[in-house]
C-alpha cells in the first residue's frame, strides 16, 4: 500500500470512530508530516482523497475539517451516504439521452446566510445565493430545488444561469471542477408551494436529498435540498464509487 493511501485509510477510520468528530479541525501539513514521517507532497495526495471520499473539506487560509455526516438540520430521520459521490447536473444528465428538460425559477436572490447555510458551506457568515426552482423533464414534474451558494466563491451567478445550467456555468464560465459530493437521504411530505409547482396532492410524499458539494480543490460551493417527486430518479443524479478519468 502506498503511503499517502495508508494515510487515507488511517485518517478514515480515525474519523468514522470519531476520534475526529464532525467539524473538527484536523492536524496541519506540517503536523500531519512528523506523524507519519511522509513529505507534504504524500501529506496532499492523502488529503485529496478524503477529500473526495466526502470526509473532508478544505477552507482556504484556515485548514481542513471533518464533514458532518448526518443532516444540517438535525433531523434524525435520514439514510447517510458514507461514501463520496461525483455529481452532474440535472440538465447535463438527461441532455445526454436526448431528454428535454426546463427549470422554473421561483426565486432569486442574494441573502445574508443563517447558521445552518453557513455552517453547511463551512462559512463564518457572508452573502449567498438562494436558489428556489423546479425542473421538469418532458414536462414531467421532476423535483424542487432550494439551493445555496457564496457569492465569493460562485461570483456572476445571473438569472439566464439559473434558468439553464448552474453547473454548466460553473465548469465553463468559472472554469472550475466540480469533485464530489456528500447527501444525506430520507422521505418528507410536500409543502403546500410544492404541491402546486409539482401537481402534487397534499401530504405526497418526496424523496429530499441534502447534499454538500465539493470544488476540486475540496471547497464547499453548495449547499442543497431537493424534493424529487415519483417520476424522478434521483440515484442517476448522483454517481457512488465512481471517479471521472483526465
Amino acid at each position: 500500500m502506498l503511503k499517502c493511501d495508508f494515510i487515507a485509510e488511517d485518517l478514515q477510520q480515525k474519523i468514522l470512530s470519531n476520534h475526529y468528530k464532525p467539524n473538527d479541525q484536523l492536524p496541519t501539513a506540517d503536523e500531519l508530516c512528523k506523524i507519519y514521517g511522509v513529505s507534504k507532497i504524500t501529506v496532499n495526495k492523502a488529503m485529496t482523497e478524503l477529500v473526495h471520499r466526502g470526509l473532508v473539506s478544505r477552507k482556504r487560509g484556515v485548514g481542513s475539517f471533518v464533514n458532518r455526516m448526518g443532516s444540517a438540520s438535525g433531523r434524525t430521520s435520514s439514510f447517510d451516504w458514507k461514501d463520496a459521490t461525483l455529481i452532474e447536473g440535472t440538465k447535463s444528465h438527461y441532455q445526454q439521452s436526448g431528454v428535454k428538460v426546463r427549470s422554473v425559477v421561483h426565486a432569486f436572490s442574494v441573502i445574508q446566510a443563517n447558521t445552518i447555510v453557513c455552517d453547511a458551506l463551512g462559512i463564518n457568515s457572508g452573502f449567498v445565493y438562494y436558489i428556489c426552482r423546479s425542473r421538469f423533464i418532458e414536462e414531467r414534474p421532476l423535483q424542487t430545488e432550494y439551493t445555496y451558494m457564496p457569492i465569493s466563491i460562485i461570483p456572476g451567478l445571473s438569472q439566464e444561469d439559473v434558468e439553464d445550467s448552474i453547473y454548466q456555468f460553473i465548469e465553463h464560465k468559472l472554469h472550475l471542477s466540480i469533485s464530489s459530493s456528500h447527501s444525506t437521504i430520507r422521505a418528507v411530505l410536500a409543502s403546500p408551494d410544492e404541491c402546486k409547482w409539482l401537481g402534487v396532492s397534499f401530504n405526497t410524499p418526496l424523496l429530499e436529498v441534502e447534499q454538500t458539494a465539493f470544488l476540486g480543490d475540496g471547497t464547499i460551493f453548495e449547499y442543497s435540498v431537493t424534493r424529487h417527486t415519483e417520476f424522478s430518479e434521483p440515484e442517476r443524479t448522483v454517481k457512488l464509487h465512481k471517479r471521472k478519468s483526465g
